[in-house]
């Protein structure tokens, strides 16, 4: 009961969260909100099933529950070949009771068990989504008219020298690095947080996007922009992190 209020919870406030992100000017995954109507109309559906199931299971388990508490009252304190039968009867209805309980718990999960992918994966996305814009709006990135934000990463440009670490963001427009790290100081001490853009590049200046593993096992991911006209440079090459 606690688990399905818990997801019941989670579900009402998803409306609360997708309106968040629409005001501080996300625009996409309209998907979202379609997907909130839907999962709000099979929680409603599955909770009256699981409810239903509750009560269902409670009053089978309530008469096995009568039968064990029976049994147990015969028993005395005395072992005689009477209780003896009284107490294998009473561990047999113990046995049937668990059974019971644990095939309960079963049906009722199943009932619930996609709607819960369904909300993590969903709160997965949103906390994403804002986590992003988080990044965009403490950096000193300004976004143009009806441009919107549509996916960022924590990366690190690879200049050639100084590797500047912070983030890529990808616009509907165009791509942003906003190098975003503290420089400076000595072994995590001190030192002076830096954040500054450092190029953009809009999407007519991208001629090709290439992917490439590095490192370990192919443990780092590239991503490698091919530019033509209007591009800063030639090539520009970031590992995403």
């Amino acid at each position: 009961v606690r688990e399905t209020r818990s997801l019941g919870g989670q579900i009402e406030k998803f409306p609360e969260d997708i309106a968040r992100i629409r005001q501080r000017g996300y625009k996409f995954r309209a998907y979202l909100d379609k997907k909130m109507e839907v999962m709000a109309e099979q929680w409603d559906d599955i909770n009256s099933q699981v409810q239903a199931w509750l009560e269902t299971e409670s009053a089978a388990l309530d008469d096995e529950l009568a039968d064990a508490e029976a049994y147990f009252s015969r028993l005395g304190s005395q072992l005689t070949s009477r209780s003896e039968n009284h107490l294998a009867k009473f561990t047999s209805v113990l046995d049937i009771l668990q059974s019971l309980v644990e095939a309960s718990e079963a049906k009722i999960r199943a009932l619930y068990d996609e709607v819960s992918r369904e909300v993590s994966t969903t709160s997965s996305q949103l906390y994403q989504v804002s986590q992003h814009l988080d990044w965009l709006e403490a950096g000193g990135i300004r976004l143009n008219q009806a441009e919107g934000l549509y996916i960022a990463a924590e990366a690190e440009w690879d200049d050639g020298k100084d590797k500047p670490g912070g983030y890529l963001y990808v616009t509907d427009q165009r791509l942003i690095f906003e190098q975003a790290e503290k420089k400076g100081g000595m072994m995590g001490f001190g030192g002076k947080e830096v954040r500054e853009q450092k190029w953009e590049v809009p999407f007519s200046s991208v001629e090709q996007v290439l992917n490439e593993d590095k490192g370990l096992f192919g443990g780092k991911d590239f991503m490698i922009l091919k530019l033509g006209a209007g591009a800063p440079y030639a090539e520009i090459k970031c590992e995403i992190k």
